[in-house]
C-alpha cells in the first residue's frame, strides 16, 4: 500500500499585502490509500473578484476527486474535474472578473495525470532524482498573458504516465517561476526540497516565509508536493 506525504503552503504577495488585498491564489488536496489529488487555482491579478473564481475552481475540482466512487483512473479524472470546474462558472453571471489558472496532478499506485489550464505548472519527480517540468505553451506573445478557466479557448493541457518510477508529484503557481528554467526543473532548487518534504525538517510554510524575507517572492506564491512515503 502507498501512502502520501503532503506539505503545502501559501504565501500573499508583496504587493497585495501593502495594498491589503487578499492572496488570489488557492488550493486543496486529498488523499485515500494509494490515491492522491493535488488542486491549485491562480487568480487573475487584474479581474476583482478572481480570488473567488479560484476558490470555487478549487472546492469543485476537489470535490469531484472525493467523491469518485468507484475510483476513475486517474487521466480520466483529471478530465471530470476540469469539465465540472468549467460548469461551475458557465451558471455564473459574473464569471468574467472571476478568471484563474488551474493546475490538477491525480496518482494512484498504477498511473499519475497532470492537467493544466494557464501558467501554473506541474513537476513530476521519480526515484532516480530526476524532476519533469510540466507547463503549458505560452498564451500570447508576452510572459504576463495566460489562459484562464473562463477564456472562451481554454483547452487544458494533459499528461500521464505509470507510477512505477514515481516519488512525487508538485502543483506551484508562477510565484515559483524560479523552480524552473528553459522549460526544465532546477535540481538545486527541487532537489532539497524533496528531501526537507520527506524529512519533515522545514514546512513549506516556513520556507515560503524565508524566501518572503529575503524578498525573492513578488507575487502570490503556492507550492504544494506530495511524496510517496519512504521514496
Amino acid at each position: 500500500m502507498v501512502f502520501w506525504i503532503v506539505d503545502k503552503a501559501t504565501h500573499t504577495g508583496p504587493c497585495h499585502i501593502k495594498h491589503h488585498s487578499p492572496n488570489q491564489d488557492r488550493f486543496a488536496y486529498f488523499s485515500d490509500g494509494d490515491f492522491i489529488a493535488l488542486v491549485v487555482a491562480d487568480g487573475a491579478g487584474s479581474l476583482e473578484l478572481s480570488h473567488l473564481g479560484a476558490e470555487l475552481a478549487v472546492y469543485t475540482a476537489i470535490e469531484v476527486a472525493k467523491s469518485s466512487q468507484p475510483r476513475k483512473r486517474p487521466a480520466d479524472l483529471v478530465k471530470e474535474m476540469h469539465g465540472q470546474v468549467v460548469s461551475a462558472f458557465e451558471v455564473i453571471p459574473d464569471r468574467d472578473v472571476m478568471g484563474c489558472t488551474l493546475a490538477i496532478a491525480v496518482a494512484d499506485a498504477s498511473e499519475w495525470a497532470i492537467l493544466l489550464v494557464g501558467d501554473s505548472y506541474a513537476v513530476v519527480h521519480t526515484g532516480d532524482g530526476a524532476h519533469q517540468v510540466i507547463e503549458s505553451p505560452p498564451a500570447g506573445e508576452y510572459a504576463n498573458i495566460t489562459k484562464l478557466i473562463t477564456s472562451v479557448e481554454s483547452e487544458p493541457l494533459t499528461k500521464g504516465g505509470t507510477s512505477e518510477n514515481l516519488r512525487g508529484l508538485s502543483l506551484a503557481t508562477d510565484g515559483v517561476a524560479f523552480g524552473i528554467q528553459d522549460n526544465a526543473a532546477l535540481p538545486a532548487f527541487w532537489t532539497p526540497l524533496l528531501e526537507r518534504v520527506a524529512s519533515g525538517t522545514k514546512s513549506y510554510e516556513k520556507f515560503l516565509e524565508s524566501l518572503s524575507d529575503r524578498e525573492v517572492l513578488w507575487d502570490d506564491t503556492t507550492l504544494v508536493t506530495a511524496m510517496i512515503e519512504g521514496k
